[in-house]
């Protein structure tokens, strides 16, 4: 999902400012930073925030973003929800990307009523148990079908290559084996 729907995403879920000087809406993110996509990720939620507010400067809601570093680590990205969620209490966090540190992020949203808005596309992730959280992507046994067709449509002239053909027909076979993916 892009940015700037996750960003228009957040701002439904605040109430419409009555007139009052600026209220800021302290949002949490937490992105893997060493990682090509947590900077592009980053970088893409300042920009939106950035364009957003160039467009519609009457606004008096303030979105500020509290970045967090998840080291590529499950407690390390659960700490840092925590601390977003008790001390500097978010309204929302964004992330973290991965479905392992997602879940226990989920977790501890669901327990201090926090919304938690995640691409981790993990079957094991659903919004139907955890109240408080919002997949910004499909899940990810959505993606085996058309996989499997671009693998077949493919697969006879990747045959002819060495090890590209080869890895393709191995990984062709175990979706169909395994989850059962098939016309």
């Amino acid at each position: 999902m892009s940015p700037t729907l996750i960003f228009l995403l957040v701002m439904s879920l605040f109430a419409v400012n009555n007139g009052n000087p600026n209220i800021e809406i302290k949002i949490g993110v937490i992105l893997d930073m060493d990682s090509n996509v947590g900077k592009m990720s980053k970088t893409c939620i300042s920009m939106a925030i950035g364009d957003f507010y160039r467009k519609h400067n009457n606004y008096t809601t303030i979105i500020h973003p509290f970045y967090r570093d998840s080291k590529q680590d499950n407690v390390q990205a659960a700490s840092a929800a925590l601390d977003l969620m008790k001390n500097i209490q978010v309204t929302a966090i964004i992330g973290p990307v991965t479905s392992s540190q997602a879940d226990f992020v989920i977790d501890l949203g669901n327990k201090l009523m926090v919304p938690v808005i995640s691409p981790a596309a993990s079957p094991s992730l659903s919004p139907y148990n955890n109240h408080y959280f919002i997949r910004s992507a499909h899940n990810s046994t959505l993606q085996l079908k058309p996989i499997t067709e671009l693998i077949k449509h493919f697969s006879s002239m990747l045959g002819k290559m060495t090890h590209i053909g080869s890895g393709i027909c191995r990984l062709h076979s175990l979706l169909i084996l395994h989850y059962n993916v098939q016309k």
